[in-house]
């Protein structure tokens, strides 16, 4: 069991899979009790369910994608902050992965690989150009940067690096800069 608690944030933007989701975070291995669920933005299609374990938090317009995870690590509990995407479906032990190497107490930052669904010959060709460094199959190491889309930090790296930037006003080079702040302070 983790000697931690984790709170899992996803920025939200009206995704018509943020149910799956939720649903793949509740089917999680780990303890359930040591999770909580902040999906940040906008559900006008209503696919949140909100319970004792996902919160919904939404300032009722479109925001960014930085400005909602800057939202949820503000309003975290955890000690351990992991980011994923409001159309990503985690498999089943994605927070026990994710959060293992946190056991060691010189781990401050950890990435995890990507898998791309079989699907639009288009949207597949875009995700391995912009995420070919990150796929599963690659070669685990250090990286100059990570996505947030498969993302966990502790608190202490938040409170060391500051927020993401809000420069970003689309999901794009967000957590490229965010992350390079964090290798550039010794992370």
């Amino acid at each position: 069991m983790a000697p931690y608690s984790i709170s899992v944030i996803i920025p939200n933007l009206n995704s018509p899979l943020i149910d799956r989701t939720l649903d793949a975070l509740k089917a999680q291995t780990i303890d359930p009790a040591l999770v909580e669920i902040l999906v940040v933005g906008l559900d006008e299609e209503g696919l949140v369910q909100v319970d004792d374990r996902v919160r919904m938090v939404s300032d009722g317009r479109p925001t960014s994608a930085a400005y909602n995870r800057n939202r949820g690590m503000e309003l975290a509990s955890g000690d351990i902050f992991c980011f994923t995407d409001a159309d990503c479906v985690p498999a089943s032990d994605w927070l026990e992965r994710l959060t293992a190497p946190f056991v060691d107490e010189q781990v401050h930052v950890v990435g995890g690989g990507v898998v791309f669904e079989w699907g639009n010959y288009w949207s597949l060709c875009d995700n391995l150009s912009w995420f070919h460094q990150f796929l599963s199959s690659s070669r685990a190491g250090q990286r100059p940067h990570l996505p947030t889309l498969n993302l966990s930090i502790r608190r202490e790296v938040y409170d060391s690096v500051g927020r993401m930037s809000p420069l970003y006003p689309l999901a794009a080079g967000e957590d490229t800069e965010w992350t390079e702040r964090m290798g550039r302070a010794g992370y």
